[in-house]
C-alpha cells in the first residue's frame, strides 16, 4: 500500500471506528480498475464489471433520488458504494438519515484509500452496514423508536441486481 493509500484509508476509517480491524485487515485480491464513463467520469470496475451507469453517473445518482420521500424523520437505505457518487449525493441533499450498505470489504477499502469520504461519513446521521445481519440489527433499533417516519431504499441497476433478494427483505421494516 502506498503512503497516500494509506493515508487516506486511516483518515476515512478513523470516523468508522467500528469498522477500522475488519476493512484494515482486508487484503485486495480483486482485479479493481477505474474507468472512464462516457461523460469523462470514473467510474469503478471490479473484475470487469461496471458499478456506475457507463453513459453518466451522476446522472444515474440524481435519478435515484428523484422520486424520494425528503424530510429529516425519513431514513435512506443506500444499497452500494461505488466510487461514492450516491454517498456523496444523498449526504449533501438529503435531510433525513442514511445507512450505506455494501458488504464487500475489498471494495470499500479500494476505494477507502483512493478517496476521501470523510466530507459525507463523519455526519451525525449516517451509519453504514457491511453486513446483512448488521443492517437488520440496525432496523429493527429504527423500527423500535418512533423518530422514523418512512424508509427509503435505493440502488442502482448493477446493486439492484446483486441485493435484490435482501432490498426486498428490507421493505418489510417500514
Amino acid at each position: 500500500m502506498s503512503e497516500r493509500e494509506d493515508y487516506y484509508l486511516n483518515l476515512n476509517l478513523s470516523y468508522l471506528k467500528n469498522l477500522k480491524t475488519d476493512i484494515a485487515k482486508t487484503e485486495i485480491i480483486s482485479d479493481f480498475k477505474v474507468v472512464c464513463a462516457e461523460n469523462g467520469l470514473p467510474i469503478l470496475s471490479k473484475n470487469g464489471i461496471l458499478y456506475n451507469s457507463s453513459k453518466n453517473p451522476i446522472e444515474e445518482t440524481v435519478d435515484l433520488f428523484k422520486n424520494l420521500e425528503n424530510n429529516p424523520e425519513n431514513l435512506c437505505i443506500i444499497f452500494g458504494l461505488e466510487l461514492g457518487y450516491s454517498l456523496k449525493y444523498f449526504s449533501e441533499n438529503f435531510k433525513g438519515y442514511i445507512i450505506l450498505f455494501e458488504n464487500d470489504l475489498e471494495l470499500i477499502k479500494y476505494v477507502f484509500q483512493n478517496n476521501s469520504l470523510i466530507e459525507y461519513i463523519s455526519k451525525q446521521k449516517f451509519s453504514i452496514a457491511t453486513s446483512t445481519e448488521n443492517l437488520k440489527n440496525m432496523l429493527n433499533e429504527i423500527k423500535k423508536s418512533d423518530n422514523i417516519k418512512h424508509i427509503n431504499i435505493v440502488a442502482n441497476k448493477m446493486y439492484s441486481n446483486i441485493y435484490e433478494k435482501f432490498i426486498a427483505e428490507s421493505y418489510q421494516y417500514e
